[in-house]
């Protein structure tokens, strides 16, 4: 009998054993060692030459740390000092303008060897200017400019950051979570609509942004005269569901609308009560496309440069004017944004890159610190993968991984050769911001000047979270005359007062919000002032990278 074993690493030891067992229940075991074959190595290209050298690179193609490779230049024959675990080497002492063929193969940890790669052939460069052979010693020659890219890719400045290489933004923005609704929240009444009171632009959608919602319809889509069958809304901004007419219903089935400009995506096939539908919506900067959960299959897409912005709450589980609210029934699973900007914040120095290998087969990839860099002379080529980790080195501060893409002809694949550079960065912050804060009561020269405030320094564009909450009942004291008695908070057991209850009762929390400058600096004034009593202020910050703050309070008067 036999089996086979799959899914194991190239030229790497194994140990296989297999043991029977007869009708008696004896059993016997045998046990042997194996080294799995090696790849045949992959992407052979030249990285440097000059009149007399040549440098060539080649990938791993998966095969483990430790393989040996041998490259021969013009030969089908490796000696035994032509092996090597380096996947580069110069071959000096050639002639100027010459070809040369190049080829590489591997072996596994017992010798086994592979076939070599298809030849790549590789022409040292002529004599520059007009030195002739003979001395003179006139510098190194020059490096030729690379290749443009073939003319169906559009031009690509250099060190400009053009979304072929992006790092994955881990923090999401939970639009239930703010909105202080749980998952699966059911919307099957007028009530059931709310507002989002979050901070200023957490809600606008003007970077390129990957929205998903996931709901479930406890109805079929219906028109109702002054009915908008709408899932959210941030009015003057955009809204997602089934559209205000029958015709609209109709044709358009679910879509997401943008209303400046005015634009939408959908998909044209309605849906039927009580399943459940997820959608991703994602704008990359130049189109807005709506697709399934899993975003294989795109539904419609539009070429879009901008999104508009409104001042406008986003209204969840329908749309609100004043205190009008429509709503179409259903179950919101998840409602949620990831921005995905060119300059990305994270608390985690382990980070997922998205590479788009559409343009070409070979990279380069390294971080610099503060700004982006196109030296790579000490990256490693790698075969080009959709998505990769990424563990960023050093201190708190803006990383740049910066990525040279390099196409290489190959007998599949004969297109043009060139290269180019570009990167993405993020800002790598690990440390709570401050949450530290002044209480203004407006009081001026004893009397009520100014509507009371607090404000202080955090992160740039840091969230703050704003409570205040009432210690005591703040009860007052009255005559019969109605006048107020200025006696404290002390009941006093007189015939002639009367106790009343002041504006915010005892254990009364409101909480407000409000963000950061970019210096960091904040400020809230209250809509009202402050019955008299003690409160509790409490204020909490949170940053861009998704770090939290422990809360600061002080007792005020």
């Amino acid at each position: 009998t036999s089996t086979s074993v799959t899914g194991l690493t190239p030229n790497t030891n194994y140990t296989l054993s297999v043991q029977g067992t007869n009708a008696a229940g004896n059993s016997d075991r045998a046990t042997t060692i194996v080294y799995t074959l090696a790849n045949i190595p992959s992407a052979l290209v030249n990285t440097a030459k000059s009149e007399t050298s040549i440098t060539m690179e080649w990938s791993s193609n998966s095969n483990s740390a430790g393989t040996e490779y041998c490259i021969v230049i013009g030969s089908n024959t490796c000696g035994s000092g032509d092996w090597q675990t380096d996947r580069s080497k110069v071959f000096s002492g050639l002639t100027k303008g010459t070809a040369y063929l190049f080829k590489v193969k591997a072996r596994n940890g017992i010798g086994t060897e592979t076939a070599f790669t298809d030849a790549v052939s590789v022409t040292t460069n002529a004599q520059q200017g007009g030195g002739g052979d003979g001395g003179g010693g006139g510098g190194a020659p020059a490096t030729p400019d690379p290749l443009p890219p073939p003319e169906d890719i559009p031009p690509l400045e250099p060190l400009a950051p053009t979304g072929l290489i992006q790092i994955v933004d881990t923090n999401e923005t939970d639009f239930l979570e703010l909105a202080n609704l749980q998952k699966n929240y059911e919307v099957d009444a007028y009530s059931d609509v709310v507002a989002v009171n979050s901070f200023d632009d957490a809600l606008d959608l003007d970077e390129p942004f990957r929205l998903e919602i996931s709901f479930t319809p406890l109805t079929s889509p219906m028109w109702r005269e002054g009915m908008v069958n709408m899932i959210f809304e941030k009015n003057g901004a955009y809204s997602a569901g089934y559209g205000s007419t029958v015709g609209e219903i109709g044709l358009n089935g679910f879509c997401f609308y943008l209303l400046n400009p005015v634009t939408k995506v959908c998909e044209k096939e309605l849906k039927s009560p009580f399943v459940k539908y997820t959608y991703v919506v994602r704008w990359d900067g130049s189109t807005l496309s709506l697709l399934d959960g899993s975003e294989t299959k795109k539904y419609s897409s539009v070429e879009l440069k901008s999104v508009g912005t409104s001042a406008d709450k986003l209204t969840i589980g329908g749309t609100k004017t004043g205190n009008a609210a429509t709503f179409f029934p259903h179950i919101l699973h998840k409602l949620s944004v990831k921005q995905e900007q060119t300059v990305v914040y994270t608390n985690q120095t382990q980070i997922t890159l998205k590479i788009d290998a559409t343009y070409a087969n070979l990279l380069w990839l390294n971080e610099s610190t503060g700004a982006p860099d196109s030296d790579f002379t000490s990256a490693t080529m790698d075969d080009i993968e959709p998505e990769r980790d990424w563990t960023l080195s050093g201190e708190d501060g803006k990383k740049c991984i910066n990525a040279k893409f390099l196409n290489q002809p190959t007998a599949s694949n004969p297109g043009s050769s060139y290269e180019f550079i570009t990167y993405a960065c993020v800002i790598l912050d690990t440390q709570k911001p401050s949450s530290q804060f002044t209480f203004d009561d407006g009081v001026v020269a004893g009397k009520q000047a100014n509507k009371p405030r607090v404000y202080g320094t955090s992160d740039a564009h840091a969230n703050i979270s704003i409570t205040r909450e009432k210690i005591d009942a703040g009860i007052q004291l009255y005559n019969k005359n109605n006048s107020f008695i200025d006696t404290g908070y002390a009941l006093i057991a007189a015939a002639n007062v009367t106790p009343q209850y002041s504006g915010h009762l005892a254990g009364q929390t409101e909480t407000y919000s409000t963000s950061a400058d970019e210096d960091g600096d904040w400020e809230y004034t209250f809509s009202d002032t402050f019955d008299k009593g003690d409160y509790t202020i409490t204020v909490q910050s949170s940053d861009l990278a998704g770090n939290s703050s422990n809360p600061a309070s002080q007792k005020v008067t």
